[in-house]
């Protein structure tokens, strides 16, 4: 009997073709962004929510995503998912925290030298984030500049300029800065999702952003995932000066802190960032 040989080594390809199986399954369930059904413009630089002046402003255009529902101020608004996008450049401060947003959402500014967001003019001084997310659907930002925000205690006090409340959301940052945000609760500088979820983040800059006091860590990022599974991906991105300043026991993370999460980074830079303790448990 003449015995057939296989034109390639198989038990050589084997392990490629498990691992090749591992990413597509991985990508199956990363969660999808649909596309927007309503598009509402930012056309004013102002803060506030003055009805029928002819102005939309970004508090305005959240609370007509939330609602689905268009004004005259605001048209273009739909059941979710919305899309909100700037037809202005510059600086929008805030005089207090935008609204929850609670349903799928993107916001697409014009460059994070065009669209800055700030909870106030001067650094520290804020005790109000810039965005809050309870919703287990899809949030993404992109060419935005969000700083100088601190903590309310509408849903905790963790997560600086951003925090996710609810298990099962997905956040999706690209060409995004975060600058000057400080967590005084449970971690997160600038970003914390304290039920866990999935983080994307990609041509992206963390700077000075502080971990200042709770059980948390994260300088830049805190993510946990013992509530629901969590993920985080980052890439093409940098990381500088980020600091966790509490020496409270469990916490880390002068960037970063992932904890019962998947964690992975590729071409991204990190310098300068130091933390005041380390986890003990």
């Amino acid at each position: 009997m003449k015995t057939e040989s296989l034109p390639f080594p198989i038990h050589r390809w084997l392990p490629r073709l498990a691992f090749l199986l591992i990413l597509l399954l991985a990508s199956a369930v990363t969660p999808a962004l649909a596309a927007p059904t309503g598009t509402i413009t930012v056309n004013t630089l102002s803060d506030n929510n003055i009805s029928g002046d002819g102005f939309c402003t970004l508090r305005e255009a959240i609370t007509r995503a939330n609602a689905g529902a268009p004004t005259a101020d605001c048209p273009g608004a739909t059941a979710a998912p919305n899309a909100i996008i700037f037809s202005v450049n510059g600086t929008i401060t805030l005089a207090s925290t935008l609204p929850t947003i609670t349903g799928a959402l993107t916001i697409t500014g014009n460059g994070t030298t065009n669209t800055i967001i700030e909870a106030s003019a001067t650094p520290n001084t804020a005790n109000w984030r810039v965005f809050a997310f309870n919703s287990a659907s899809a949030f993404q930002l992109s060419g935005l500049t969000l700083r100088n925000g601190g903590n309310d205690s509408t849903f905790g006090v963790s997560g600086g300029c951003l925090s996710i409340y609810v298990a099962g959301a997905s956040l999706t940052l690209t060409n995004t800065v975060f600058s000057h945000c400080i967590a005084e609760g449970s971690g997160g500088g600038a970003i914390a999702a304290t039920s866990g979820g999935t983080i994307i983040i990609s041509n992206s800059t963390f700077s000075n952003n502080t971990s200042a006091d709770g059980t948390g860590g994260g300088g830049a990022i805190y993510l946990n995932g013992n509530s629901g599974s969590a993920s985080l991906t980052i890439s093409d991105s940098a990381f500088n000066n980020n600091s966790l300043t509490s020496t409270g026991s469990g916490q880390a993370g002068g960037a970063i802190n992932c904890v019962v999460c998947t964690l992975s980074i590729t071409n991204t830079t990190f310098d300068g960032n130091s933390a005041a303790t380390t986890a003990t448990n």
